[in-house]
């Protein structure tokens, strides 16, 4: 129940945050336009790393949506300091004056609540199997209106360093003033590509990628039928084409996960993400969703082992020029644990 739930303060360490500011929404038409030919990096601006509050040792991910007059965050495999069980989901919300420190919800106990819980069943497997349990981890979030829509993967994990099994994704629903995810759906099953990651919203539809063996495909839905599989399409090369398992692989060397968003700035559609096996966080440009989506341009080097690189959208300057971008540098030791920081970066375009 709600009731149930309390709010506890993450605290975030970034360094010369005070001076950086997140301009508020503006029409694009009224954006001045980048008078470089291809897209370049002007200079990078380190905003320092968030720290897990005593109740976490670590977390990853870091998606995030506007949602009203608040930014939604989203986490992934919170590991709990008091060796329980990690936490798949965890979520918080912070204002637009205050981005840096946003409030992690919490259950009853103080621990952070999951954003999308397990099931009583899924909760007894890992009990019986600890060394081969189910967790579910939101892989991207899109803003509609009052409530955001959070795509989620169901993944079994093993005692191994990477040895993570998809089974199914699906959508829940976080909404202004409630403080937990509701309708949890099942919309791709095992054998369908799991679109989610890196959502954007463009022209009525939502845009959404599935990182598969050897690359990532694009898929779409209708904003109002994201929960039925049918009404998704995916990009064959040529076409959006109701067979999903038909997708092309667009984007290569991305390890799971991105983010994808129109940069008035540009004029261009961008992805961000990490790149596969280096310390790069790169950044491509398109002119349309579906590509062809051009070489990636290295946006910094992180002198680590990285991984879910990824822009928000709504702490970047408003026409683009300046975009925030996140991602995990885990520890050299960390071995199977998805231990690390996350960290953040202003990086300017020219």
């Amino acid at each position: 129940m709600r009731s149930a739930l309390a709010l506890v303060l993450l605290l975030v360490s970034c360094s010369d945050n005070s001076s950086y500011s997140t301009p508020g929404p503006v029409d694009a038409s009224s954006c001045k336009v980048s008078a470089a030919s291809a897209l370049e990096i002007e200079s990078v601006r380190d905003l320092g790393t968030f720290s897990a509050p005593p109740t976490l040792r670590t977390f990853s991910g870091g998606a995030s949506a506007k949602i009203g007059e608040s930014v939604l965050w989203t986490f992934g495999e919170a590991v709990l300091t008091d060796g329980s069980e990690p936490r798949g989901s965890i979520f918080g919300f912070s204002s637009f004056g205050d981005a840096w420190r946003p409030w992690i919800v919490a259950d009853s106990t103080g621990r952070p609540a999951e954003l999308i819980p397990l099931t009583d069943e899924e909760r007894a497997q890992n009990k019986a199997t600890p060394d081969d349990r189910w967790v579910v981890w939101p892989v991207g979030v899109v803003e509609q209106s009052l409530e955001a829509t959070v795509f989620y993967g169901r993944f079994k994990v093993g005692p191994a360093d990477l040895d993570i099994r998809g089974v199914d994704a699906g959508i829940a629903h976080v909404r202004k003033g409630d403080l937990k995810a509701r309708d949890r759906v099942v919309v791709f099953k095992t054998g369908t590509p799991a679109f989610g990651i890196g959502p954007l919203m463009h022209a009525g539809s939502v845009y959404a990628w599935a990182c598969i063996e050897g690359g990532c495909v694009l898929g779409r839905a209708p904003a109002a039928r994201l929960a039925e599989v049918e009404a998704w399409e995916a990009y064959d090369g040529a076409a959006f084409n109701k067979d999903l398992t038909k997708g092309a692989k667009l984007i290569s060397n991305a390890p799971g996960d991105l983010s994808m968003s129109y940069n008035p700035w540009l004029r261009k559609f961008i992805v961000v993400h990490s790149e596969s096996f280096t310390d790069k966080v790169v950044i491509r440009t398109a002119d349309k969703p579906e590509g062809p989506w051009s070489t990636p341009v290295t946006a910094f080097q992180t002198g680590g082992n990285q991984y879910a690189g990824k822009e928000h959208v709504a702490l970047s300057s408003a026409c683009g020029e300046s975009i925030v971008i996140t991602y995990f540098q885990r520890a050299t030791d960390a071995g199977p644990e998805y231990v690390g920081e996350l960290r953040a970066k202003e990086v300017k375009l020219r």
